[in-house]
């Protein structure tokens, strides 16, 4: 969750635009489940690296340019901490280690 929101941006606002977010990532992952075949997924599920703890979720809603800005550094943040190998992806989180990483607050 953003905290330094623009004035005229509120958090209902943010929390709207989060939900489109989270709205086009579930039906990302839909559309690929519909139209990928067992085959196809065993495979690709064999030759890839494991995937991130928590789910990667890109902001496309449309947000006034400085929040916007911020979930899309967010959003690299995550990202890239993802790509690194970390010892903290093989062992199961606490509650406040989780709600640290979905908040941004980490």
């Amino acid at each position: 969750m953003l905290t330094d929101l623009p004035s005229s941006w509120s958090h209902t606002d943010e929390n709207v635009a989060t939900l489109v977010d989270l709205q086009t990532y579930w039906l990302s992952a839909e559309y690929v489940k519909w139209t990928t075949d067992a085959a196809e997924a065993k495979r690709a599920a064999a030759s890839r690296e494991k995937p991130p703890p928590m789910p990667l979720i890109q902001p496309v809603a449309r947000r006034p340019r400085a929040a916007h800005e911020a979930a899309v550094r967010r959003y690299e943040e995550l990202r890239s901490r993802a790509e690194q190998p970390d010892e903290s992806a093989h062992r199961q989180w606490t509650a406040r280690e989780l709600w640290a990483h979905i908040s941004g607050s980490v």
